[in-house]
């Protein structure tokens, strides 16, 4: 047998797995209609799960280039596998979009502490500036977190996880480091509490050393642990600045002191580095590639001068589904 034939078969084989994990998944959660949060939480990350192992099976189909019939013929399955792959990949989307809805946002009453400056937009305050937010998980073993609010951009309601502005980028990620009123890093654990409490959207404004600005909104994002090194999840891009976070789903987030890839090193700041090399948001102000904070879609390697990451939950129209 040739190998790219075997390589072929295995790969089919792979991703006929992957798809009855997706379809039994996706068939018990839409036929529990009382389904609880800790049965739709395992379900969700068997779709996330079913999703990476689906982007690694399209990225390690082989390449042939044996020229006999019979190769050709096998190999010539290919294209079709990967359109099916695709199409996996492309409801999985759709159904995380439309069915994994934590609760429709609203505000809180007296007796409840805002989460997220969503909730302090929807009650009394509309400027932006520094707030104080309970995150949920934090209510149990963590004091009260200060956090920027934006709360005019696209109806506002958007919490300043990062922004940049020339400076180089010290300080320990894990925890947050910085002035919250200007460059700052508001820490994974806090990310991981933020895009976890509820289903949630990214956004990026970029500036350039000429004073142009273009953005980049995520409909979805979320973070793992400290115990999976802040596993990120990113998709569906919309905005101006074209998609500066293509294939970093999956990513692990790495430092120069806790290096997953040399990309750490290299780009001068932590990040959810792989390898691709389209953006690098917390790296240092300086011209051009490679330790220069850049949007490769936007401005290739030019060095920016300003990126602000803001999160906030997804506006929830319908009902919630639990």
């Amino acid at each position: 047998m040739q190998p790219c034939v075997g390589a072929v078969n295995m790969q089919l084989l792979y991703t006929c797995g992957v798809n009855l994990l997706i379809f039994l998944t996706i068939s018990h959660v839409s036929g529990a209609k009382n389904t609880n949060c800790g049965e739709k939480e395992k379900a969700r990350a068997l779709l996330e799960t079913a999703e990476e192992l689906l982007t690694k099976a399209e990225i390690s189909y082989p390449t042939c280039n044996d020229k006999t019939s019979s190769n050709q013929t096998d190999c010539g399955k290919k294209e079709k596998s990967l359109a099916y792959i695709e199409i996996a990949k492309n409801l999985i989307l759709e159904y995380q979009v439309n069915n994994y809805h934590y609760q429709v946002l609203k505000s809180p009453t007296a007796d409840e502490k805002p989460r997220d400056c969503s909730e302090i937009s929807l009650s009394t305050a509309k400027e932006s500036g520094v707030y104080t937010i309970w995150p949920s998980w934090q209510l149990l073993s963590k004091p009260p977190l200060e956090v920027y609010c934006d709360m005019e951009t696209e109806g506002g309601g958007w919490t300043f996880s990062s922004t940049t502005r020339f400076q180089s980028r010290l300080g320990n990620y894990k925890t947050g480091f910085g002035n919250i009123s200007q460059e700052f890093w508001l820490g994974n654990d806090n990310i991981f509490a933020l895009t976890n409490q509820n289903e949630c959207e990214v956004r990026f404004d970029l500036e350039d050393d000429a004073g142009e600005r273009s953005y980049a909104v995520y409909e979805i994002f979320r973070i793992e642990g400290e115990s999976t090194s802040y596993t990120l999840h990113v998709k569906n891009y919309s905005g101006n600045a074209g998609d500066g976070m293509k294939n970093y789903g999956g990513n692990k987030f790495s430092t120069k002191d806790k290096e997953l890839t040399s990309k750490a090193e290299q780009s001068g700041g932590g990040w959810w580095f792989g390898d691709s090399r389209y953006s690098n948001p917390n790296g240092k102000y300086q011209s051009s590639y490679p330790k220069s904070i850049y949007w490769y879609n936007w401005r290739k390697y030019d060095g920016l001068i300003n990126v602000e990451i803001k999160i906030r939950p997804r506006k929830i129209l319908n009902e919630p589904t639990y």
